[in-house]
This record gives C-alpha cells, structure tokens and sequence, in this order.
C-alpha cells in the first residue's frame, strides 16, 4: 500500500471540502511554507556564529547554509512540519464543514489500522 504524502491528503482534504479556489497553487503555497519553517527550525541548530550573521545573509549563503543541514535531517523537519500544519489546517476547516466532510476528512487524517488476522 502506497503512502500517501501530505500534499495528497491536502489535496483530498480540499477536494472533500469543495475548496473552490486553486487546489494545486494552495498546495504549492503550503508546501513552501512547510519548506521555510523547516529552514528556520533547522537554522536555529547551527552554531551561534552563523545565527549572528544570518542578517547579513545573501541567497548564497543561504545555500551555503542548506548545505551544512544533512538532507535526511531537513526531509524529516519538512514531513513534521507538514503533517503539523496539516492538523491545523484540518482543525481550522472543521466548523464549516457538515458531518459527511468531517467523517470523511477524518479517516483520511486519523485511518483505523487494519489488525493482522490470527489464526
């Protein structure tokens, strides 16, 4: 079974919801935030030397910078993050939402794990 990424719950979620606006520039837009917040986080681990000249920062040194982060590292921050924002975007949408959107928003974010059968 495929996981799905959180840009495909999202997806799903707005499509539930009959989001009416741009469902691909919404994604698009959450996904660059969820990479921004992720840099930030994961900047905020570096040595206090470079957080001191971060206001002097070029684009260029903020690829320098992406470099001293492992990628495994900022992937995962990426997917925490995502999957936060996510909840709250969920939690947010739920008073506009009738009964049907929300069970169905539901088990997408929440799914019941299917037991091993025992025999």
């Amino acid at each position: 079974m495929q996981k799905n990424t959180t840009s495909d719950l999202l997806l799903q979620i707005l499509t539930i919801a009959n989001f009416s606006g741009d469902k691909q520039q919404h994604i698009e837009e959450f996904e660059a935030m969820n990479h921004l917040e992720a840099m930030t986080s994961l900047a905020q681990r570096l040595p206090e030397e470079i957080k001191q000249r971060a206001v002097e920062l070029t684009k260029e040194d903020v690829d320098k910078i992406k470099q001293l982060i492992p990628q495994e590292e900022y992937l995962k921050e990426v997917e925490r993050i995502a999957k936060e924002e996510l909840m709250k975007f969920v939690g947010e949408l739920q008073p506009a939402l009738n009964e049907e959107q929300k069970q169905q928003i539901g088990q997408l974010v929440n799914p019941t794990p299917v037991a091993p059968v025992v025999e």
